[in-house]
């Protein structure tokens, strides 16, 4: 997983410093370059331009690479390491976490928490070390504290969330639909406390790289951006 297929001039000089083993080039995925924003994780070093293939694009997905240099008390091979296995921490988590919706009570149940357990998207993101495993079990905490009522927690999860992947955002869709002027007020409140992080981060990043651009090459674009450019 770790390392650029090209060779070690493409790695930033920590992880290049440090033994590793790198994939063949078909075998490699987008966690190769979220374990080397977690060495850099405020992109300082200009050396991690060079590690992506879109550094603009690639930054943008950086709540991970947080939590990784955070667990790793900022030390690179201990970063390293807490970035693969905070999939693995993540997984164990939803596992135990899904029994409170699908209860191991039944034959039924069990299969129906195998099947989301073991599913090749799940399974993919521990393997590859990607994002989207942690991201659901942020959302699943989201429908957590939604349950509760803890709408300022849901919030702050929303938000964190959408360090990781933007559609963690469509999770708004947890708050209730406000019935009086001051819950409308509240929840506009709420709505900015979700969207602050996101807005921050991509304005940091607009002062490093000077793009507002919120997609990559050939990846999913804005609703009819695409459509209105053929």
């Amino acid at each position: 997983l770790l390392g650029l297929p090209e060779g070690h001039e493409y790695e930033v000089p920590a992880l290049r410093a440090m033994p590793h083993a790198d994939t063949k080039a078909e075998a490699s995925y987008d966690g190769q370059f979220y374990v080397q924003l977690a060495l850099e994780p405020l992109l300082r070093d200009p050396a991690i331009d060079r590690a992506m293939d879109l550094p603009a694009y690639r930054a943008r997905w950086i709540l991970f690479s947080w939590t990784a240099y955070l667990a790793g008390l900022g030390r690179p091979a201990w970063v390293v390491n807490a970035y693969a296995l905070q999939n693995v921490a993540c997984w164990l988590i939803l596992a135990w976490l899904l029994t409170r919706w699908i209860p191991l009570t039944a034959p039924r149940h069990l299969a129906a928490w195998a099947a989301s357990m073991f599913s090749h998207g799940l399974l993919w993101s521990v393997h590859f070390s990607l994002v989207d495993g942690p991201s659901l079990l942020l959302l699943a905490c989201a429908v957590v504290a939604a349950e509760r009522g803890r709408t300022w927690l849901l919030s702050a999860i929303l938000g964190a969330g959408g360090l990781a992947r933007e559609t963690n955002l469509l999770g708004v869709s947890l708050f209730r639909v406000p019935r009086t002027r001051g819950e409308w007020l509240r929840l506009a409140v709420l709505l900015l406390v979700v969207a602050a992080p996101l807005v921050i981060w991509q304005d940091y990043l607009w002062s490093i790289y000077r793009t507002r651009s919120l997609v990559g090459r050939e990846q999913l674009g804005l609703p009819f951006v695409a459509y209105a450019g053929n």
